[in-house]
């Protein structure tokens, strides 16, 4: 008798373990998702820091280009070119910060040629030409770098041929190849979150690289410490559920008239379907949707009504057993995010007892901190893969779904389309109107694409002012398209600043498609040159990505 006795202990004991772990599980779970999301947060803080150097770059090679076409245009050098004044040549170059070329259209040449540079020349009539060089070195690095950037632990470096060349000491030599997208690599003899861009004016194969150390990559510690507490509210939850259960059960095994109500059970029945209805929260927890017929099947089972249903103002969300029209039944009300909510329990014969009346009241409450948690829980994981601001996807869903969608491509051997989209001129709009008006431009923008887009296609938010949108089963022509009707959705609209200014915004769009690119880092750097252009081009314009011939 002691044997069996502690047999019903026992396995609730074991119960309360596996319990445990599935929450803690639970809570593992969300841990993992939220440090994801840290990680998507360095990516975009890559993202900002690359863009902001790129735009630096560019910056200095228009002022190259600019440089190169005052002194073709000077009289004073067009003298000394058409003369091959050496002393008036040398002169000129000295006076210049910058270093430059100084050709005549024979052999002369004065000034300093630089080989790892982009150059950018103007002719001078048909006496010469003049050449001005922006170096990609350190020191243009120190120049193109923001030092809030440079705070935050990123690191900028030049890779040449699948080489730092320049960049911090330690990293100079070794190999690295920056990705278009958010990666973790290691490099040297250590690991960094990393992030590339090509320098398409190189006169090599050049690109500016951005990478943050490991051990500074956010890992969102606030947020995972909310998510671990709402885990162990509901573990507390579920323990308290079992622990009335099991004070039920036993008042059952001592006869009495629960007893005559239920009728005749064994004891390890009673047990069994304890652990069953635990069980089944356990598995249900996080699932408002699940967990209501769990709930219901619950409290039947620990007031010993012999019918129930939930319903959620006129609609009936989940029904057990036979319900007598002419029996008033007992309703407690579930509270939570909808106050409609409630509980319908219908009694045995000769009705309810105290104690179930109570132990019914006791039982909505907690299942009223169960739905809560798991509504928690929802937003947890909803806040981990949407953007906050336009309600688009973030980065790490998009990543998860680009890579699905490719593996799907290649099954079914059909194409995917992807365009990358980044607004012109945003800096000027946040720095004009305030960045309030910035938010609403890029809300603007996400609107284009909830009217625009077909479900199966998804657009997200990369970072700052830049989008993708994945398009399933569309090659060149359809994706251009779907470009070009964003676009011009995008240039049509007139917003309005706070002040009652009504202005215009425009995007530059890059289009690439799977199977001219091959895998998802090809995909993407595709798309990033094409953007390039679009945006070397003149802006507010699509451009398609080269297709091999």
């Amino acid at each position: 008798m002691a044997t069996r006795g502690r047999r019903p202990a026992g396995k609730a004991a074991v119960a309360a373990v596996l319990a445990a772990a599935a929450i803690f599980g639970v809570a593992f779970a969300v841990d993992r998702a939220l440090r994801d999301n840290g990680v998507e947060r360095a990516d975009a803080r890559l993202a900002a820091a690359l863009r902001a150097s790129s735009d630096a770059l560019n910056a200095r090679v228009a002022h190259a280009s600019a440089e190169a076409e005052r002194l073709a245009t000077s009289r004073r050098v067009q003298r000394a070119l058409a003369a091959g004044d050496r002393n008036e040549l040398a002169a000129v170059t000295r006076a210049t910060p910058d270093p430059i070329l100084l050709q005549t259209s024979g052999s002369l040449a004065i000034g300093r040629r630089v080989t790892d540079a982009v150059q950018r020349s103007a002719t001078v009539g048909s006496v010469g030409e003049v050449t001005a060089f922006v170096p990609l070195d350190d020191a243009l690095l120190a120049r193109i770098e923001r030092p809030s950037d440079a705070r935050k632990g990123i690191l900028l470096v030049l890779v040449r041929s699948g080489v730092v060349a320049a960049g911090p000491a330690n990293l100079r030599g070794q190999r690295f190849s920056p990705p278009a997208v958010g990666r973790e690599r290691t490099v040297g003899a250590e690991r960094y979150r990393t992030l590339g861009t090509p320098i398409l004016a190189a006169p090599q194969a050049t690109e500016l690289g951005a990478l943050l150390p490991k051990t500074l990559v956010d890992s969102g510690g606030g947020r995972r410490r909310w998510a671990l507490l709402a885990a162990l509210a509901t573990l507390a939850t579920i323990v308290l559920l079992g622990l009335a259960l099991r004070d039920v059960l036993r008042r059952r095994r001592g006869g009495g008239e629960r007893r005559r109500v239920l009728g005749p059970r064994s004891a390890a029945s009673d047990g069994r379907d304890a652990l069953a209805f635990v069980g089944d929260a356990l598995a249900a927890t996080h699932d408002p949707e699940a967990l209501l017929p769990v709930i219901l099947g619950v409290a039947i089972e620990a007031t010993g009504a012999v019918a129930g249903r939930l319903v959620e103002g006129t609609r009936e969300l989940a029904v057990r057993g036979r319900l007598a029209e002419d029996v008033e039944p007992l309703v407690v009300r579930l509270a939570g995010p909808d106050e409609e909510r409630t509980l319908a329990l219908y009694p045995p014969p000769g009705g309810f007892t105290e104690e179930s009346l109570e132990l019914a009241h006791w039982l909505a409450t907690q299942a009223s901190i169960a739905l809560e948690n798991a509504h928690l829980h929802g937003l947890v994981k909803a806040q981990a893969v949407t953007d906050e601001l336009t309600g688009l996807a973030n980065r790490r869903r998009f990543m998860e779904v680009v890579e699905l969608e490719l593996k799907r491509a290649e099954r079914f051997q059909s194409p995917l389309g992807l365009l990358l989209v980044d607004l012109d001129d945003f800096k000027l709009v946040n720095d004009r109107f305030g960045h309030g008006t910035g938010d609403e431009v890029l809300r603007a923008l996400s609107d284009v694409f909830r009217e625009s887009l077909r479900d199966v296609d998804l657009a997200a938010r990369l970072g700052g002012e830049e989008f993708a949108v994945l398009l399933p089963e569309t090659d060149y022509p359809g994706a251009a398209g779907v470009a070009e009707r964003l676009r011009a959705g995008l240039a049509s609209l007139e917003l309005k600043a706070p002040e009652g200014e009504r202005f215009g915004v425009t995007a530059s769009f890059g289009v690439a498609v799977y199977p001219e690119a091959q895998s998802v880092d090809e995909l993407l750097r595709a798309a990033d040159a094409a953007l390039y252009r679009a945006k070397a081009e003149g802006k507010n314009r699509v451009t398609l990505a080269p297709t091999p011939r």
